[in-house]
Protein backbone atom coordinates (compact mmCIF):
# COMPACT_ATOMS: atom_id res chain seq x y z
CA UNK A 1 0.00 0.00 0.00
CA UNK A 2 0.93 3.35 0.57
CA UNK A 3 1.08 6.34 3.20
CA UNK A 4 -1.61 7.99 0.99
CA UNK A 5 -3.25 4.55 1.25
CA UNK A 6 -3.27 4.74 5.14
CA UNK A 7 -4.75 7.83 5.49
CA UNK A 8 -7.34 8.15 2.72
CA UNK A 9 -8.36 4.89 4.63
CA UNK A 10 -9.60 7.37 7.62
CA UNK A 11 -12.37 8.69 5.32
CA UNK A 12 -13.36 5.75 3.17
CA UNK A 13 -13.63 3.36 6.63
CA UNK A 14 -16.40 5.90 7.94
CA UNK A 15 -18.36 5.99 4.83
CA UNK A 16 -17.68 8.94 3.21
CA UNK A 17 -17.26 9.06 -0.54
CA UNK A 18 -17.86 5.53 -0.61
CA UNK A 19 -19.72 3.42 -3.53
CA UNK A 20 -20.39 -0.16 -1.30
CA UNK A 21 -21.00 -1.78 -4.74
CA UNK A 22 -18.40 -0.10 -6.56
CA UNK A 23 -16.07 0.90 -4.12
CA UNK A 24 -12.10 1.05 -4.88
CA UNK A 25 -11.11 -2.23 -3.13
CA UNK A 26 -7.54 -0.97 -2.35
CA UNK A 27 -9.58 1.35 -0.17
CA UNK A 28 -12.45 -0.63 1.27
CA UNK A 29 -11.59 -1.84 4.98
CA UNK A 30 -11.83 -5.47 5.54
CA UNK A 31 -14.16 -6.68 8.05
CA UNK A 32 -11.40 -8.66 10.01
CA UNK A 33 -7.46 -7.46 10.01
CA UNK A 34 -6.21 -9.83 6.92
CA UNK A 35 -2.75 -9.85 4.92
CA UNK A 36 -4.10 -6.43 3.49
CA UNK A 37 -3.53 -5.26 6.79
CA UNK A 38 0.21 -5.90 7.04
CA UNK A 39 0.90 -4.63 3.37
CA UNK A 40 -1.20 -1.22 4.49
CA UNK A 41 1.11 -0.72 7.04
CA UNK A 42 4.40 -0.48 4.91
CA UNK A 43 4.44 2.93 3.53
CA UNK A 44 6.34 1.69 0.26
CA UNK A 45 6.14 5.60 -1.73
CA UNK A 46 8.43 6.64 0.90
CA UNK A 47 10.16 3.35 1.68
CA UNK A 48 11.33 3.51 -1.99
CA UNK A 49 12.06 7.54 -1.95
CA UNK A 50 14.51 6.93 1.31
CA UNK A 51 16.14 3.38 -0.89
CA UNK A 52 16.71 5.57 -3.78
CA UNK A 53 18.37 8.50 -1.64
CA UNK A 54 20.32 6.33 0.32
CA UNK A 55 21.38 3.88 -2.94
CA UNK A 56 22.43 7.62 -4.97
CA UNK A 57 24.52 8.70 -1.95
CA UNK A 58 26.94 5.70 -2.36
CA UNK A 59 30.35 6.07 -3.44
CA UNK A 60 30.94 4.90 -7.04
CA UNK A 61 32.39 1.75 -7.50
CA UNK A 62 36.29 1.12 -7.41
CA UNK A 63 38.65 1.45 -10.50
CA UNK A 64 40.10 -1.87 -9.46
CA UNK A 65 36.97 -3.76 -10.11
CA UNK A 66 36.00 -4.28 -6.70
CA UNK A 67 32.94 -3.94 -4.91
CA UNK A 68 32.45 -0.53 -3.53
CA UNK A 69 32.02 -0.43 -0.02
CA UNK A 70 28.35 0.71 1.80
CA UNK A 71 28.48 3.81 2.88
CA UNK A 72 25.95 4.49 5.46
CA UNK A 73 23.98 7.69 4.97
CA UNK A 74 23.17 11.15 7.21
CA UNK A 75 20.45 10.60 10.23
CA UNK A 76 18.76 13.81 8.23
CA UNK A 77 17.71 12.04 5.19
CA UNK A 78 16.02 9.05 7.57
CA UNK A 79 14.32 12.43 9.78
CA UNK A 80 13.09 13.96 6.09
CA UNK A 81 11.44 10.38 5.14
CA UNK A 82 9.99 10.21 8.13
CA UNK A 83 7.98 14.07 7.90
CA UNK A 84 7.17 12.84 4.05
CA UNK A 85 5.68 10.08 5.45
CA UNK A 86 3.45 11.95 8.10
CA UNK A 87 3.09 14.55 5.05
CA UNK A 88 1.80 12.13 2.76
CA UNK A 89 -0.35 10.20 5.30
CA UNK A 90 -1.99 13.25 6.66
CA UNK A 91 -2.39 14.50 2.62
CA UNK A 92 -4.17 11.38 2.15
CA UNK A 93 -6.76 11.48 4.64
CA UNK A 94 -7.14 15.18 4.59
CA UNK A 95 -7.79 14.63 0.37
CA UNK A 96 -10.64 12.44 0.41
CA UNK A 97 -12.65 15.21 2.29
CA UNK A 98 -14.28 18.54 2.36
CA UNK A 99 -14.05 18.59 6.46
CA UNK A 100 -13.26 15.70 8.96
CA UNK A 101 -15.42 15.34 12.19
CA UNK A 102 -13.71 14.78 15.13
CA UNK A 103 -13.14 11.20 15.61
CA UNK A 104 -11.99 11.12 11.83
CA UNK A 105 -9.61 13.64 12.43
CA UNK A 106 -8.22 12.13 15.71
CA UNK A 107 -8.03 8.74 13.53
CA UNK A 108 -5.80 10.68 10.72
CA UNK A 109 -3.55 11.66 13.36
CA UNK A 110 -3.31 8.54 15.05
CA UNK A 111 -2.59 7.27 10.78
CA UNK A 112 -0.25 9.83 10.70
CA UNK A 113 1.92 8.78 13.53
CA UNK A 114 1.79 5.27 13.06
CA UNK A 115 3.07 5.56 9.59
CA UNK A 116 5.70 7.57 10.34
CA UNK A 117 6.47 4.89 13.14
CA UNK A 118 5.96 2.47 10.63
CA UNK A 119 8.24 3.73 7.88
CA UNK A 120 11.29 4.11 10.86
CA UNK A 121 10.85 0.48 10.90
CA UNK A 122 10.56 -0.61 7.54
CA UNK A 123 13.49 1.78 6.48
CA UNK A 124 15.89 -0.83 8.46
CA UNK A 125 15.78 -2.91 5.48
CA UNK A 126 17.17 -0.48 3.25
CA UNK A 127 21.11 -1.06 3.41
CA UNK A 128 22.87 1.86 3.98
CA UNK A 129 20.48 3.43 6.04
CA UNK A 130 21.49 5.79 9.02
CA UNK A 131 20.34 2.64 11.59
CA UNK A 132 23.49 0.64 10.10
CA UNK A 133 25.74 3.26 11.86
CA UNK A 134 25.07 1.84 15.09
CA UNK A 135 27.17 -0.72 15.98
CA UNK A 136 24.47 -3.58 16.93
CA UNK A 137 23.03 -2.92 13.88
CA UNK A 138 25.57 -3.00 11.72
CA UNK A 139 27.08 -6.19 13.55
CA UNK A 140 24.31 -8.26 12.88
CA UNK A 141 23.10 -6.97 8.52
CA UNK A 142 22.10 -10.73 8.30
CA UNK A 143 19.59 -11.28 11.35
CA UNK A 144 18.33 -7.57 11.30
CA UNK A 145 15.79 -7.48 7.86
CA UNK A 146 14.33 -11.06 9.56
CA UNK A 147 13.59 -9.55 12.41
CA UNK A 148 12.41 -6.36 11.18
CA UNK A 149 9.88 -8.18 9.01
CA UNK A 150 8.43 -9.86 11.89
CA UNK A 151 8.60 -7.05 14.31
CA UNK A 152 6.85 -5.02 11.10
CA UNK A 153 3.99 -7.58 11.02
CA UNK A 154 3.30 -7.31 14.49
CA UNK A 155 3.10 -3.53 14.49
CA UNK A 156 0.71 -3.37 11.38
CA UNK A 157 -1.40 -5.37 13.56
CA UNK A 158 -1.18 -3.23 16.65
CA UNK A 159 -1.69 -0.29 14.36
CA UNK A 160 -4.96 -1.58 12.72
CA UNK A 161 -6.33 -2.49 16.19
CA UNK A 162 -5.23 1.17 17.55
CA UNK A 163 -6.68 2.92 14.85
CA UNK A 164 -10.16 0.88 14.78
CA UNK A 165 -10.68 2.11 18.18
CA UNK A 166 -10.13 5.57 17.77
CA UNK A 167 -13.59 7.20 17.44
CA UNK A 168 -16.61 5.32 16.78
CA UNK A 169 -17.09 4.60 12.74
CA UNK A 170 -21.14 5.03 11.44
CA UNK A 171 -23.13 2.44 10.98
CA UNK A 172 -23.28 3.60 7.15
CA UNK A 173 -19.46 3.00 7.04
CA UNK A 174 -19.74 -0.71 8.42
CA UNK A 175 -23.24 -1.82 6.84
CA UNK A 176 -24.77 -2.56 10.12
CA UNK A 177 -27.68 -0.81 9.99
Amino acid sequence: MSAWGIGATTATRRGFGVKRAGADSATVEPAVPSIDTLVTWIPGEVIAFYAAIVLALQPAASTSGGPASLKVTSLLWLILGTVLAFVITWLGGWSKVKKLDPPARNELIARTILAGVAFLIWSFIVPGSWWYSIAKIADNQVIVPILVGVFGSAFALLAEGIVRRIGPVSEKATGNQ
